[in-house]
């Protein structure tokens, strides 16, 4: 097994709570960032510290985006000709956060999947499509049996299968075996 302590433990979240540490420093190496969205996203996807932020970081680190966070990566433009997915369930008269995409950010491919994988960025759908997200990012950097057995852990197996069944990921990179609707079929 893989030790994935400390260096999965930091959060956008954590990062973006004191702006001044954005603009002071970029924080500890990661191997992967996770922006999240929620309540408060529309003013992060407005500061320019957050955007530069995370423009600095797609540098030098792969990028999970989850629900409402698909759209801050919209905002820094990382997003711009490529594919991208977020949240698309609501409660009217909310407009889709998938719609907002495709509205404010004309750009973007933007695609109805669970996750939209394009290799050092990846952007997931709605919140609980976080879980598949990170699934799917074990299973592609540590392989099917982490995978498998985080679900298991977790006691998601049904519903992860459930998920790529109903929900398919969309996967233009290659990573030696395709999972849910590969891009290159």
């Amino acid at each position: 097994m893989h030790d994935l302590t400390t260096r999965w433990s930091h959060s956008f979240s954590q990062w973006t709570a004191d702006n001044r540490r954005l603009r002071s420093s970029d924080g500890p190496p990661l191997d992967l960032l996770i922006v999240t969205g929620g309540p408060g996203w529309q003013d992060q996807a407005r500061s320019s510290a957050v955007l530069a932020f995370l423009r600095r970081q797609a540098e030098r680190s792969p990028i999970i985006s989850v629900c409402t966070g698909g759209l801050i990566l919209a905002a820094s433009g990382l997003r711009d000709g490529k594919q991208a997915t977020t949240k698309r369930e609501i409660v009217a008269p909310e407009l889709s956060p998938l719609q907002r995409m495709r509205t404010e950010y004309p750009s973007i491919i933007v695609r109805e999947a669970s996750l939209v994988d394009e290799g050092t960025i990846i952007t997931g759908g709605g919140v609980s499509l976080c879980i598949d997200t990170v699934l799917h990012v074990l299973r592609r950097d540590f392989g099917l049996e982490m995978a498998t057995e985080t679900a298991r852990i977790l006691e998601y197996q049904r519903a992860w299968t459930a998920n790529l069944e109903e929900f398919p990921p969309l996967i233009t990179a290659r990573f030696g075996g395709p999972v849910g609707r590969d891009a290159g079929d």
